[in-house]
């Protein structure tokens, strides 16, 4: 590779080093949910890059949460309104002694 050529490659690398700062200051100033909109999936480069660019978490991106149970929000509802209803009652250290309930409730 004669010298001009090689003068032209590193020229290109720092344009383009510039370019990816560029971008990683300008992306990594929205928010997180911004920036995982930004992830193309079916892109040139690959999420793992994509999420490195981006300063994003590649669990965070690829995780899609499941569906909870009917059941366990009605439980879930139940155990609320208990705590709402009682609230030195549930969820506290209770003392099993005599006179260690005077003055509650």
């Amino acid at each position: 590779m004669d010298r001009e050529k090689l003068q032209e490659h590193y020229a290109k690398i720092d344009e383009l080093t510039v370019e990816r700062d560029f971008f990683r200051t300008c992306a990594q100033s929205l928010p997180r949910t911004k920036r995982t909109e930004m992830i193309d999936r079916g892109g040139k480069l690959s999420v793992q890059r994509q999420c490195a660019l981006l300063d994003l978490n590649r669990t965070g991106v690829c995780y899609t949460p499941s569906p909870v149970p009917e059941e366990d929000l009605r439980w879930m509802r139940r155990i609320d309104e208990l705590h709402l209803k009682y609230p030195y009652y549930y969820g506290t250290g209770r003392d099993a002694s005599p006179g260690s309930w005077a003055g509650r409730g």
